[in-house]
């Protein structure tokens, strides 16, 4: 048994969901709110400046998922199977 990683892309891995649950650190995070942790969950996009590639995102130390980022905004990767609404309660 084990976690899937990523799989490689051009030279590039693109992780997997489950992956950063994982993760306790990661080259570059980003702790999120609670507004924005419920923005991201739902599916949306974050506009936040951060470094420009992967970004581990966390909850209150909690690992969320690994985003990806241009620099100017965070694009969600997580699947649409886990984005339900209704599953969410702070």
């Amino acid at each position: 048994m084990g976690c899937k990683v990523g799989e490689l892309s051009k030279d590039i891995v693109k992780y997997a969901y489950h992956y950063s649950h994982y993760l306790s650190s990661f080259d570059n995070e980003m702790e999120l709110t609670k507004e924005l942790t419920y923005k991201y969950l739902k599916g949306d996009t974050l506009d936040l400046p951060c470094k420009k590639g992967f970004v581990l995102l966390k909850y209150q130390g909690i690992s969320l998922d690994i985003g990806k980022s241009d620099g100017h905004r965070i694009k969600n990767r997580i699947p649409s199977f886990v984005r339900t609404l209704n599953q969410i309660k702070f």
